[in-house]
């Protein structure tokens, strides 16, 4: 542990250094480059002020070429007005074997400009060059003095500098390398007994003892990675007990479903039996009663089949809803007309209370009108002869509510959370029905609403009858996650 934590200390501060000297790197190329502004502009001034009135670049005093070609370590070139070189001065200049790079182009332009001029194109063939124009007495240009290239130079000035971060990288490691031996000695116990104590904890929670947890507020990071390894451990037993649920749902519903498949089917066939049977003594009309009662036992299931396959669409999502402008007022009135006759004649008042102006919705119509139909035979399966159905609507602001409201025997209050989950079983389960119902009518009209990005809840007491109600934002939003609880 203490050779990680001076390795550790060691590569952070090479890391701190060098980020330091990239990131400075920029910086002191700025300062550079305008001390050789500077440098430019004065050795400018003294050819102004020793070179007499008429200044005359092609004819120099001696010592004063000799004093500029050893102001600079790069070559200075003496350039007249209109960009002709009038002289090379420096020791690298007079070599013969030296590489005269190329003048940059527009010189004239540059010195009719009058400004210090500092270019730094590492990439282009004429390279970093400085170029500062020479004044005479009128204020004329009489030339420049052109420093080309500037890359010892620009050296010469980034030395220091350099020179400095060379020393503090190397005061700064050796420091840095002192102080981690010194705490890695201190602290490596002190580091280590929380870790085996977070490893000990993590080898219990992978061998399966999901509630384990360690002992939080640890020190610094320590701590932090205990709570992180808590919060796992935390997600880890939720998601099994989620997914322990979830395989309980699915064998409650694999059992359902195979219990309604496998009822209608044994009456399915014993009607056949029967009917071959009546059929071989020659009792016509008693094989077609039988006969009937099959096809009675058939049609249920395919309907259950039917709902089936519609939940698992609708909750799949894998079919789009068809969306179309559905005028809400005609959408109940088709609904009222649809079931006014069945509730006659099951002996139940039936009352349509819809207001004037009801909007129009961007919904599937076709779904919609499904779960109108499923509340409304739910309301007259559940009300006894004598009693009262009604449908009604109203719009509060942006949502449109519409509500089936019956006079049956009411929803007790701990069934109401799972009435619209699939096959849930209650005392009197409005879910199933004996009525040749197949117990996935409020399951479908919930996941219609949800579809919708609506909500459909239940408001009920036991001996006062039940209010279902849908609520539909009127702008149409499909995709909404909200099932209600009570509305």
């Amino acid at each position: 542990m203490a050779l990680v934590l001076v390795g550790v200390q060691v590569l952070t501060a090479l890391v701190a250094i060098g980020l330091s000297a990239y990131l400075a790197q920029g910086r002191l190329r700025t300062l550079a480059a305008s001390s050789l502004r500077l440098r430019l502009e004065s050795t400018a001034e003294e050819v102004e002020n020793r070179a007499g009135p008429d200044v005359r670049l092609d004819s120099l005093p001696e010592r004063l070429r000799r004093g500029l070609a050893g102001r600079f370590p790069d070559p200075v070139v003496l350039v007249a007005p209109d960009g002709r070189v009038i002289e090379r001065l420096g020791a690298q200049a007079a070599g013969p074997a030296f590489a005269t790079p190329p003048l940059p182009p527009g010189l004239d332009a540059l010195l009719a400009a009058g400004d210090v001029v500092f270019e730094e194109r590492s990439g282009g063939p004429w390279g970093t060059y400085g170029l500062a124009p020479v004044f005479d007495a009128d204020g004329l240009v009489a030339g420049g003095v052109l420093v080309q290239p500037l890359d010892a130079s620009l050296a010469l000035e980034l030395a220091p500098a350099r020179a400095a971060y060379g020393r503090a990288f190397a005061l700064v490691c050796a420091g840095a390398l002192a102080f981690a031996l010194v705490l890695g000695s201190l602290f490596a116990r002190r580091l280590v007994r929380p870790l085996q104590a977070i490893t000990q904890g993590v080898e219990r929670i992978g061998a399966g003892d999901l509630g384990a947890r360690l002992v939080a507020g640890g020190p610094g990071e320590i701590g932090r990675l205990a709570l992180a390894v808590n919060a796992m451990a935390e997600d880890v037993e939720a998601s099994v007990g989620a997914l322990r649920s979830a395989d309980a749902m699915r064998r409650d519903l694999v059992a359902n479903v195979g219990h309604d498949l496998r009822t209608p089917l044994a009456a399915l066939s014993g009607y056949v039996e029967t009917a071959r049977a009546h059929a071989s003594a020659g009792r016509a009309a008693e094989a077609e009663a039988a006969l009937g009662g099959a096809e009675r036992q058939a049609a249920h299931l395919a309907h259950l089949v039917a709902d089936l396959f519609e939940l698992a669409v609708l909750e799949g999502a894998s079919e789009p809803l068809r969306l179309e402008t559905v005028p809400l007022g005609e959408l109940l009135a088709d609904a009222a007309a649809r079931h006014g006759p069945l509730l006659e004649r099951a002996a139940l008042a039936f009352a349509l209370d819809l207001p004037p102006g009801l909007p129009a919705l961007r919904a599937d119509g076709v779904r919609l009108l499904r779960l109108l139909d499923n509340l409304l035979a739910n309301a007259r399966a559940h009300t006894p002869p004598g009693g009262r159905v009604t449908l009604r609507a109203r719009v509060d602001g942006e949502v449109a509510s519409v509500e089936v409201a019956d006079t049956g025997a009411g929803i007790p209050d701990d069934e109401q959370p799972h009435l619209f989950e699939r096959y849930y079983r209650g005392a009197g389960a409005r879910t199933r029905t004996d009525g040749g119902g197949t117990g996935l009518g409020l399951a479908i009209a919930a996941t219609i609403a949800r579809r919708h990005g609506g909500t459909l809840g239940v408001r009920s007491a036991e001996g006062q009858g039940s209010t279902f109600t849908l609520r539909l934002p009127l702008g149409g939003a499909v995709g909404g996650e909200g099932l209600g609880g009570e509305a």
